[in-house]
């Protein structure tokens, strides 16, 4: 037990101070020791596991108002109120932690004698790198609230980005015709083409989620047909002699799967590196006879009168170039009264964190550079963008009877909820992974925060 006199606790060091605390909690009796150590350990935890979380409820309610910074770390907008109290608050929450964790952990060290029960220090030295690191990133992506005149270049940067997600939603209602492939997202998956069908490479996690994909396909058309036909609609006609194409088809591994169930099957890519693995792939197999390939964009094919029962663009949305042009291309391919299945990523903070900070930056199971947050987009911005849609006129209507002709269907009724479209004309499903089985699932209709990553979309065209 360490006795010191009022002069000297007066004329003590804070350091001193602090050893003295531990020292006296260290001799108290056992009940209240632990109850003051486990205090000591848990009460840091607690602070910022309620600041995290309180943040991140807000981001996920009110996706509109965050803002990705280029530390990797997200902060609501200044336009609201709480940016910056929050940004206070957990700039002062890290430095005092930060500094506590650090004296402790130096005065548990020097003083290992005397604490027996702390001479093995990793432990300690993981929360100081923890709290550290924690720290420094949510200082460093509160320097633009706190000191602007430190960080122009990032105020820049984050000012871009920022415009990038505003005008995200004007793109997808946009019908300017611009072109919608990028040359860099090409080059990319050109460079990655030769580990296509490499089931625990780059590409895994695309394997495990294509068995899902195709039977939400057969799913949906059986449905369909059910709904037209009856229950004595036959479950084994599915994808049998239908005309399917599938856009942005990579190495071929859904035009493949929907090959085999007897679909007529083009897959079309605008990397040629993709097509000739993907032809190369499904030459050692000769019950793909009803498979080809085209080295071309999408807007190619609409030059030619061909139409097709299914169009499928999976994970292929968040990587083009003026996606409202790429969804109207898709659309215009669709015969009347097909099918257009999307599968892509949500623009949350729950989608940047699994697909972005975990998988490419921590897990590094998919190459940096992979996905871009901007062009993330929302089931809602679909739906709306087909409750507007309407299919191009086929030009039959004489002129002088334009006035009175009736305008052509939009896809989903205009009067519907963006967040629950009807099932008869559109639906959106989430997409889990599960990483203890290594499996995806799809999640159950109307199931809460399930389409706030990875998710599949139907829509059908309208018969006029």
């Amino acid at each position: 037990m360490v006795h010191a006199s009022e002069d000297h606790a007066l004329n003590a060091s804070p350091a001193q101070l602090m050893l003295n605390v531990l020292l006296a909690l260290r001799t108290a009796d056992k009940k209240r020791s632990s109850f003051t150590s486990a205090a000591l350990v848990v009460i840091p935890w607690v602070m910022w596991a309620a600041v995290f979380v309180g943040v991140l409820v807000f981001g996920l309610r009110h996706s509109e108002f965050v803002q990705i910074s280029p530390n990797g770390t997200f902060c609501i907008l200044v336009n609201t109120a709480l940016p910056k109290l929050t940004s206070v608050w957990a700039t002062i929450a890290s430095i005092v932690l930060v500094t506590e964790e650090v004296i402790v952990a130096v005065l548990l060290y020097r003083n290992r004698e005397v604490f027996p029960g702390f001479g093995q220090s990793k432990t300690m030295a993981i929360r100081v790198g923890i709290f550290t690191a924690v720290g420094l990133g949510a200082i460093a992506s509160c320097s633009k609230q706190l000191c602007p005149g430190l960080s122009q270049h990032v105020t820049r940067r984050n000012m871009r980005l920022s415009n990038l997600v505003r005008t995200l939603h004007r793109q997808l209602h946009s019908s300017a015709n611009h072109g919608t492939i990028n040359a860099e997202e090409i080059a990319h998956f050109s460079r990655l083409s030769s580990q296509w069908w490499d089931e625990q490479g780059e590409f895994a996690y695309l394997h495990r989620m294509n068995p899902v994909r195709v039977q939400f396909i057969q799913d949906k058309l059986l449905e369909v047909s059910r709904e037209h036909e009856g229950e004595e609609a036959p479950p084994t006609r599915g994808l049998r002699g239908l005309d399917v194409l599938d856009v942005g088809c990579g190495g071929g591994l859904l035009s493949e799967s929907l090959a085999r169930l007897g679909a007529n099957t083009l897959g079309i890519d605008a990397s040629e590196s993709n097509v000739k693995i993907a032809k190369l792939h499904s030459s050692a197999d000769p019950r793909l006879e009803h498979l080809s390939y085209l080295n071309a964009p999408a807007e190619s094919l609409l030059e030619s009168s061909k139409r097709y029962d299914v169009v499928c663009s999976m994970e292929v949305l968040e990587h083009v170039d003026n996606p409202a042009t790429f969804l109207s291309t898709c659309a215009e391919l669709v015969k009347p009264g097909g099918h257009l299945f999307l599968s892509t990523i949500a623009r949350t903070p729950l989608a940047y964190f699994l697909t972005i900070f975990l998988a490419e930056d921590i897990l590094r199971k998919v190459s940096r550079g992979t996905h871009t947050y901007s062009k993330f987009i929302k089931p809602t911005e679909l739906v709306s963008f087909f409750q507007k849609h309407r299919s191009p006129s086929d030009g039959t209507v004489d002129p002088q009877y334009l006035e009175h002709a009736t305008l052509p269907k939009p896809w989903i009724s205009p009067q519907a909820s963006p967040a629950f479209p009807p099932r008869v004309e559109a639906e959106v499903r989430g997409l889990i992974y599960h990483p203890l089985r290594a499996k995806w699932h799809l999640a159950p209709r109307d199931a809460w925060a399930a389409t706030d990553c990875n998710y599949i979309f139907w829509v059908r065209k309208p018969f006029q």
